[in-house]
C-alpha cells in the first residue's frame, strides 16, 4: 500500500482517490494495467516523467524521479514477482538484493580485513564508481540481459518505453520547462530501476569474480576475492599469502573490469582509488595505465554506498565483538 499523502507524478492521480474509487471503476482500472503490460502500450498520462533535482553533500546533484501513480501500482503488484527473480539472480555479495543492507556489508569488509591482517595475508580493495550508471544503460544490452536472465521481455520493456518518456525537472518547489526527450536513461526512483540495472551487471561480476583464478575449490583462508557491490558501486576484494602473486592476479582481474565497464559503454568516475599502497597496487595501477586509465591510490578511503550519517552512529570498535556474538 501507499500512504495517501504520496507525492505523484505527472498522471495527477492521487493514492486517495484510488482508494476512494468504487469496485467497479477498481476493476476497470484492472484491466487497464493488464492491457498496459500486454501491449507495451501505457497511457499518455504515463508517457512524462516528473524529475526533482537533488543536492549531493559533496557537491553535484542527482534526480530522482517521481514515477505516474498507475505505473506505481503496476509494479507494486509485480513487486512479488521481481523480489523472487533478484533473490534468485542476485549475487551473494550483493547489499541491493531483498534482505540485505549496504551498512552491514561494509562492516563485514571491516571485520574480515581485520581477520586477514590477523592472520598475515597480503590484501587490497578496488572501490570502482561509475559515472552517471544509469544514464549511461544502453537498451539493446539491457534487453538482452533481461531476456537471457528471464526476466521477462514484456516488463522490461514496458520500463524501458516508461523511462524514455519526456521529464519535467523540478527544483525545489519549482518547476522548470519540459526536456523533449532523457535519451536512453534509466530513471532512480523507479521499483524497477535497480533489478535492471542488476540484470545489466551481473555477466560482468561474474567475469570478474572468475578473472582471480581461486581455481576450482574456490576462496581459501590464503588466496581469493570477494566482490561486492551496490548497483552500481563495486568493491574488489582480493588477497593472498603471497604478495608477488596477488599483485599479478589483482592486476589481471582490474584491466579485465575495465574492459568491460568498456564493454556495457559505462564510464568510471574519480571517486575510484585502490587501498592500500603497495607493490601490489602498483602492478594494477601499471595494468590499468595500459588500458588507458588512471585510478588514484590512499591508505584510506570512504566505503562506497555507506551514508555518512548512519555510519557515524555506528561503533566501529565493537564491530569484532558483535559479529563474533552473532549480534548483527
Amino acid at each position: 500500500s501507499f500512504p495517501s499523502n504520496t507525492s505523484i507524478g505527472l498522471d495527477t492521480w492521487s493514492f486517495k482517490d484510488i482508494v476512494q474509487a468504487e469496485a467497479t471503476d477498481l476493476g476497470k482500472l484492472s484491466n487497464i494495467i493488464v492491457e498496459v503490460q500486454r501491449s507495451i502500450a501505457p497511457p499518455r498520462q504515463c508517457l512524462g516523467q516528473l524529475l526533482t533535482l537533488l543536492g549531493k553533500k559533496g557537491g553535484g546533484h542527482r534526480t530522482v524521479c517521481t514515477m505516474p501513480t498507475l505505473i506505481r501500482i503496476t509494479t507494486r503488484l509485480d513487486a512479488s514477482t521481481d523480489r523472487h527473480w533478484n533473490k534468485d539472480h542476485a549475487h551473494e555479495d550483493d547489499s541491493a538484493k531483498p534482505e540485505t543492507s549496504c551498512l552491514y556489508a561494509a562492516e563485514e569488509r571491516l571485520v574480515e580485513q581485520e581477520i586477514l591482517h590477523i592472520r598475515s595475508m597480503y590484501t587490497l580493495m578496488v572501490l570502482w564508481d561509475v559515472a552517471k550508471f544509469y544514464d549511461s544503460l544502453q537498451y539493446d544490452k539491457l534487453d538482452e540481459s533481461c531476456t537471457e536472465q528471464n526476466y521477462g521481455h514484456n516488463r522490461s520493456a514496458l520500463t524501458f518505453v516508461i523511462h524514455a518518456s519526456p521529464i519535467i525537472l523540478k527544483i525545489s518547489q519549482a518547476v522548470g520547462i519540459m526536456t523533449t526527450s532523457v535519451g536512453r536513461s534509466i530513471l532512480a526512483g523507479c521499483q524497477r530501476s535497480q533489478t535492471i540495472a542488476r540484470a545489466y551487471t551481473n555477466k560482468s561480476v561474474d567475469k570478474l569474480r572468475g578473472s582471480y583464478g581461486t581455481g576450482a575449490q574456490g576462496n581459501t583462508e590464503t588466496n581469493g576475492i570477494r566482490v561486492y557491490h551496490h548497483v552500481d558501486d563495486l568493491t574488489q576484494m582480493m588477497w593472498h599469502h603471497n604478495n608477488a602473486i596477488l599483485a599479478s592476479k589483482a592486476a589481471r582481474a582490474a584491466a579485465l573490469w575495465v574492459r568491460e565497464t568498456r564493454e556495457l559503454e559505462v564510464g568510471l568516475s574519480d571517486k575510484t582509488v585502490i587501498i592500500p599502497t603497495g607493490i601490489a597496487v602498483e602492478a594494477i595501477q601499471l595494468a590499468l595505465k595500459d588500458e588507458g586509465v588512471e585510478v588514484k591510490t590512499a591508505n584510506h578511503a570512504v566505503d562506497l554506498r555507506i551514508d555518512g550519517t548512519a555510519g557515524a552512529k555506528r561503533n566501529v570498535k565493537q564491530l569484532a565483538s558483535r559479529v563474533n556474538s552473532g549480534n548483527k
